[in-house]
Order: C-alpha cells, then sequence, then structure tokens
C-alpha cells in the first residue's frame, strides 16, 4: 500500500513538474487572419484603436485597419519617426517595435498593447512575417 502512495504521488510530482510551457501553434501571416487573430482581440477594442477612441489617431478596425497601417504617420513630441508598418522591413517598422518593446520612453510611448501583456510570440511572429513578405492586403 505504501508503494502504491508512494506511486501516486510521484506521479503526481512528475505530472506537476513537467513543461508548462507547450509550443504555440504557428499563425498565419496572411494580413486577414491577422487582423481577426490579433487586430480585432487585442488594438480594436473600446478605449484603445476602435473607431470611437482611435488612440494615437488610429483606428484598427477590420474596415480601416490596413489603410491605418500603410499611411500613418507617427507624431511624438512634434517630430515625425518611421511609418508604422514599412513592407519587406519588420526592424524600420513602428508597429514591431511597439509590440516587442518592454520600455516607455518620452519619443515613443508606451509598449503595446497597453494594461496587457505582450502580445503571444505567435501572433508577433505572424505580425514580421507579414511585413517581410511585404505587407500585403491579403
Amino acid at each position: 500500500m505504501k508503494y502504491l502512495v508512494f506511486l501516486l504521488g510521484f506521479s503526481i510530482l512528475y505530472a506537476g513538474c513537467s513543461s508548462p510551457t507547450t509550443p504555440l501553434p504557428v499563425l498565419s501571416d496572411k494580413f486577414s487572419d491577422i487582423q481577426t487573430q490579433t487586430f480585432n482581440k487585442s488594438c480594436a477594442k473600446g478605449g484603445c484603436h476602435d473607431a470611437n477612441s482611435q488612440q494615437a489617431l488610429l483606428c484598427l478596425t477590420t474596415d480601416s485597419c490596413y489603410s491605418q497601417l500603410m499611411h500613418h504617420q507617427i507624431q511624438a513630441i512634434g517630430k515625425k519617426y518611421r511609418a508604422l508598418v514599412v513592407p519587406g522591413f519588420p526592424d524600420s517598422s513602428f508597429l514591431v517595435y511597439k509590440l516587442t518593446t518592454n520600455q516607455t520612453t518620452i519619443d515613443y510611448g508606451e509598449a503595446m498593447p497597453q494594461r496587457l501583456n505582450h502580445l503571444p510570440q505567435n501572433q508577433i511572429d505572424a505580425i514580421i512575417s507579414w511585413i517581410k513578405r511585404g505587407a500585403p492586403n491579403d
């Protein structure tokens, strides 16, 4: 009986110690999928980048998101900064900076999304892949 209790306890302990991080699924890098999986759920919400709030004069709802990402200029302290999305160049895209930084700075503002943890890495990877592909409206 003691042996059975020991085995049961060890099994529970071993199960609890197994790797809690399972790999995140690879997400589609099609813009329409990024819109529904990321922007609609994390950005175009009440108080953020929805049609009513338009924080930083940016609306990321389905009907305007692509145009906004491709043509919105970043203004901070009277200076123009790089574009939100530079097709083919995720490292030059302000969107990628905002989604991957841990810093709040005077020039670049807060990391996004505000009041939430960072986006899951697979969502960020999908956005980066989309930008690398030239940021098509697909």
